[in-house]
């Protein structure tokens, strides 16, 4: 059954809404990872001073608590979540104004790379975005 070209822009428009709502739920579950990435910074510190606090006596050496390796995990798994997040909400803004494309199918890629979720997200991105009526959505934007 052949849709008319009407009905066809109104299907690719929700389709979007609903990628673009998928994007904002994805962005939340990144600021989760943020939140999970600051508590290992702060573990680190705060378990790292308990232990050189522990007094030790004379011909003892003390284990080395690796504060550092908690503080850097930590720090780093906050901001990969930091850069993730807000190239979604920025996606979300793309879907909404029908604009970068390409940025759509970077974040797609990405998203391809959190099993399994994340893979479900960037291959209905993918398909979404590679019909021909929504790439002519974007360049019509693009145009203006």
């Amino acid at each position: 059954m052949e849709t008319s070209l009407d009905e066809r822009h109104i299907i690719d428009s929700e389709h979007l809404r609903l990628l673009r709502r998928a994007y904002f739920v994805s962005a939340a579950v990144a600021g989760f990872y943020v939140g999970m990435g600051l508590l290992y910074v702060v573990m680190g510190a705060t378990l790292g001073n308990i232990v050189d606090s522990i007094p030790t006596t004379s011909g003892q050496s003390g284990e080395a608590f690796p504060k550092a390796f908690f503080m850097i995990f930590g720090l780093i798994f906050t901001l990969v979540g930091t850069v993730l997040g807000l190239l979604r909400l920025y996606t979300a803004k793309c879907l909404r104004l029908r604009t970068s494309l390409w940025v759509c199918h970077l974040t797609a890629a990405l998203a391809c790379l959190e099993i399994p979720w994340g893979t479900a997200l960037g291959v209905t991105t993918f398909v979404i975005l590679s019909r021909d009526s929504v790439r002519a959505m974007f360049a019509g934007n693009r145009a203006q």
